[in-house]
């Protein structure tokens, strides 16, 4: 056994060493985090179709937590339609990540806006898998996101604010969307968001023949 692998056995006597080297983040850390969080495009900088709102194909990001805090809602709404799209999942960056190909599978998706929260770290990541662009809203500013806003709100009538999210799964939340999804809307003449949706995807598909 080596001296290290001894010194390893008994942590303590780490303080007698001259030397006790350097301490190190684990992946996932705010500090390890912050460097994936530079070099933001902020919402100001959007192109004119997606303020307009000319266009199918731009998202707004957000999430919301359970009781417990470790679970949360990951929501995202196409802003022409109200189309939204969902999934029960941690409050970890990487997860956020890893869900993106399944959840914008066969959907156009040309940007996405988020807040500012720490969940979307590896936005650098989300552009690589989604092709979109991603921007961020202005801190404290969640009126920025208003379609997010209210599709959060809808779902939250299903999974209310302080409730446990350890006592549902997944396809809890996929009924909920569905339900919403196929609710119609006056501001689209009583169509559904998912009427909308692909209504518009085959128009913008048909157009690139």
């Amino acid at each position: 056994m080596t001296i290290y692998r001894f010194i390893g056995r008994f942590p303590e006597l780490k303080k007698s060493l001259r030397r006790q080297g350097k301490k190190r983040r684990k992946y996932g850390t705010k500090a390890n985090l912050s460097r994936y969080q530079a070099n933001k495009r902020s919402i100001h900088n959007r192109p004119i179709e997606v303020k307009g709102k000319q266009r199918i194909g731009d998202w707004e990001g957000d999430t919301f937590v359970g009781r417990e805090r470790k679970l949360r809602i990951v929501t995202y709404v196409e802003r022409v339609s109200g189309f939204l799209v969902a999934n029960l999942t941690t409050a970890k960056a990487d997860e956020i990540h890893s869900l993106v190909q399944q959840q914008f599978k066969g959907k156009i998706c040309k940007t996405i806006t988020y807040d500012n929260g720490s969940e979307f770290a590896l936005h650098k990541m989300i552009e690589e898998d989604t092709g979109a662009l991603v921007y961020f809203a202005d801190k404290g500013k969640p009126q920025q996101r208003g379609a997010n806003e209210n599709a959060n709100g809808l779902l939250r009538q299903y999974f209310p604010k302080g409730s446990s999210f350890a006592t549902i799964t997944d396809k809890d939340v996929q009924r909920a969307v569905r339900k919403l999804n196929i609710r119609p809307r006056k501001r689209s003449n009583y169509l559904t968001p998912r009427q909308v949706f692909e209504a518009r995807s085959s128009s913008v598909n048909s157009s690139d023949i």
